[in-house]
């Protein structure tokens, strides 16, 4: 239960399993099953709320964001492509309203958001703004999860889990990376879309990001080891030692050999 009125009330399940009732001031009642990262929004203007019931052993923890009828408003403004399915709130006087009958499995880029709130207190002075971007993530994943939304400077936070997954298998296959359009199937994409998200998540591209984590190899194996330099450039995926030190001295201005011998 809660006092402001009209809200709307936005619920994850951070943990555990359990049931939960929605009812109205008019005896209207549905139960909804929720486990670990199901997520769901009801809107209350009059009489009504939320009511956990829980089986014996049973325990679950469920984060609830209560958003006023005014800052649904500015998230529609926001950005109108993925709250604009809360606009039917912003005027809405009617009784609880269920959003979804059913509810909605987050990826774990949302629950790790929702998670992340509990901590703003952390953030001191930017804690305000903190727990306010992380509702917006919250949101946004919650209504629009597939989208990559061109020009908005705003995509949703599963397109940037894909994007860390994509980093990921970019960081356990440096030697033999796999093409662009084997990573974007990888992490359940598009090559398109691939360029331009990750480009968004990490200020670089694909290959760009391949060939600075070589180089940043290189120089350990450099400054750690007495391998040669043949050695390095086949342990990093070059083939051939001419190409590795191009690529090097692209990099640093200076040969491997250069390198070594000046840093040491």
């Amino acid at each position: 239960m809660h006092e402001v009125r009209p809200a709307l009330m936005f619920s994850i399940a951070t943990k555990g399993f359990g049931s939960k009732n929605v009812y109205s001031g008019e005896g209207r009642s549905q139960e909804l099953l929720w486990r670990t990262g199901d997520a769901n929004l009801c809107f209350i203007s009059g009489e009504g709320g939320l009511n956990v019931n829980l089986s014996r052993n049973l325990s679950l923890d469920i984060l609830s964001i209560v958003i006023p009828q005014q800052f649904i408003e500015n998230l529609v403004e926001y950005n109108a492509e993925v709250f604009d399915s809360l606009s039917v709130f912003t005027h809405c006087h009617d009784n609880t309203h269920v959003f979804l009958n059913e509810n909605q499995p987050m990826e774990r880029a949302v629950i790790r958001t929702a998670n992340d709130i509990g901590q703003a207190h952390l953030m001191g002075r930017n804690a305000y703004r903190y727990m306010e971007s992380k509702i917006v993530d919250c949101f946004s994943g919650f209504l629009d999860p597939d989208s990559l939304l061109p020009g908005s400077g705003y995509y949703s936070l599963l397109m940037r889990d894909k994007m860390h997954d994509a980093r990921d298998l970019i960081l356990s296959r440096y030697q033999d990376m796999p093409s662009l359009r084997e990573l974007a199937v990888m992490v359940g994409t598009n090559e398109c879309t691939l360029k331009k998200a990750f480009k968004q998540e990490f200020g670089t591209t694909v290959f760009q990001y391949l060939f600075d984590y070589r180089m940043d190899l290189a120089v350990r194996y450099l400054l750690d080891t007495h391998l040669p330099i043949a050695e390095i450039g086949m342990k990093l995926g070059y083939d051939y030692p001419s190409h590795f030190c191009t690529a090097f001295k692209r990099k640093y201005g200076m040969s491997p050999v250069e390198y070594r011998a000046r840093m040491r």
